[in-house]
């Protein structure tokens, strides 16, 4: 690699250089200056995210593989850097309040919270194992951390230890599956390796081995059953701003890697990773309802129903099999319409907690339309979405997903995401009862926070907008799965 072409592969790589490098900023302001106002660390972070969001418009259009082939820029790595930056933003400003009143302002959080959004760039950019796997570590060990953030508090400890064992385990586990495909096809670059199953029918145990363990891999990160243990414990002791991050950003980084993992290396393999994906789906979608039916936490509650939204996000990778294009484009649309639903639902939260409570239960809301009738509206925007009512993003995530299974001609799996979908009004509407329809409690009382209302209104806003004009999202995912079909 000459110097000419490594310095524009270094520009091509800015948006996640930026990150860093506002990260490592943040770490030395807070050092230099301790007793300056943390609110500066807050305005220092999100200049870093809109600085790196210009710079990924900017290569709009560009279509590019970058560091010996390890990374591509193209629309579908512009679509998820958005997401993220869109994703980190709103957890900064939800965080601002959570931290004080915790008694926990400290420059590292927001500096692993930009190192982490830096890792799922580079995973959803990923074209190799190797780039693929970095990525993935890089948020790994951010998330680890912030897990763990409240050293006084030892729910935090045990998430963060949690996380950390079974992380380990999991990630050697893919490790393990990728030095399997890699004995057999020879290569790490995922289109060299599409290239050579496709060269032949033949393919050795060794290689489906392989396969099932990536699958595993993956489904621990996207915590999909049976894979998906550590999520509601993880999730509940976690701060809640970081259960709100964890719960959008690494789910959507690893399914973007999988789709390009499955529909570029594995392709030749669809209709046996497309047998196991639908198995997963209905066990997910089915257990992860059942569970949240039983929950009293309502952090823990949004815990198993986002084990629920991953199983429905997994019918679209089963569309894959025979509507690459319409599977993976539902599957993209339905997480950019859930994201902003969950972590709303989870900044909603935020209001109720405040010193000596922790604002999880029911009866935390208990009264809240009531007490804060702009809180209550927001969640009641938020619930509705996570349900798929419309005229909320949610519904027209879930409309697509059912549609690409039906057109995929796997309509038994459509029927399970439906019935589970009527299911779910259970717990998700339980919760409006119980804002509108019972008194206020003690506990039941919001905090004033303009960063959190803020956030928490545009996110409602968005939410309904994608409702209303879908179609522009759709135009978007489907332009940027083009790299990959």
């Amino acid at each position: 690699m000459n110097s000419v072409q490594l310095l524009t592969d270094t520009i091509s790589l800015l948006p996640e250089l930026v990150l860093l490098a506002f990260g490592l900023l943040i770490l030395v302001w807070d050092f230099c200056f301790p007793h300056e106002s943390k609110s500066q660390l807050l305005f220092i972070g999100l200049i870093g995210i809109v600085l790196a969001a210009f710079f990924s418009l900017n290569q709009a259009g560009v279509t590019r593989q970058i560091f010996a082939h390890q990374l591509s820029i193209d629309y579908l790595t512009l679509f998820c850097r958005l997401i993220f930056l869109a994703t980190a933003a709103m957890v900064f400003l939800i965080s601002f309040n959570y931290l004080r009143v915790q008694g926990a302002e400290r420059g590292e959080y927001y500096a692993l919270l930009l190192f982490a959004t830096a890792g799922l760039m580079i995973m959803a950019a990923g074209i190799s194992f190797l780039s693929i796997y970095l990525g993935l570590e890089l948020t790994a060990i951010c998330s680890y951390i912030l897990c763990g953030f409240l050293v006084r508090d030892n729910r935090s400890g045990e998430a963060a230890l949690k996380y950390f064992v079974l992380g380990l385990f999991a990630s050697g586990i893919m490790m393990y599956g990728i030095s399997l495909v890699y004995g057999v096809s020879g290569s790490i670059y995922l289109h060299e390796i599409g290239k050579a199953l496709a060269a032949t029918s033949n393919y050795p145990l060794i290689l489906t081995v392989g396969m099932v363990l990536l699958i595993v891999g993956f489904c621990f990160k996207i915590a999909a059953v049976p894979f998906h243990m550590w999520a509601p414990d993880v999730y509940e002791g976690a701060p809640t701003p970081v259960t709100a991050f964890m719960s959008v950003g690494p789910k959507i980084a690893a399914f973007v890697a999988m789709l390009r993992v499955l529909l570029v290396a594995l392709f030749p393999l669809k209709e046996q990773w497309g047998f196991l994906f639908a198995i997963i789906a209905a066990v997910t979608i089915t257990l992860g309802n059942i569970m949240a039916l039983r929950q009293e936490s309502v952090k823990r509650m949004l815990a198993y129903s986002g084990i629920a939204h991953v199983g429905y996000a997994l019918i679209g990778v089963v569309a894959c099999v025979t509507s690459p294009d319409i599977g993976a484009a539902s599957v993209l649309l339905y997480f950019m319409l859930y994201f902003l639903a969950n972590m709303g639902a989870f900044g909603v939260l935020i209001f109720l907690c405040r010193q000596g409570n922790i604002g999880e239960t029911y009866e935390d809301l208990k009264g809240l339309g009531k007490v804060s009738p702009m809180a209550a509206l927001l969640m009641t925007v938020f619930i509705l979405s996570l349900l798929g009512i419309p005229p909320t993003g949610g519904f027209i995530g879930k409309l697509w997903v059912f549609a690409a299974a039906v057109k995929a001609d796997i309509i038994w799996l459509a029927v399970v995401g439906l019935v589970n979908a009527i299911i779910s009004a259970y717990y998700y509407l339980n919760v409006l009862v119980v804002m509108y329809m019972h008194e206020p409690s003690p506990e039941t009382q919001p905090v004033n926070s303009f960063s959190l209302m803020m956030a928490l209104s545009i996110m409602a806003l968005v939410t309904i907008y994608m409702g209303v004009w879908p179609n522009i999202f759709f135009d978007l995912a489907q332009k940027s799965l083009v790299a990959i079909l």
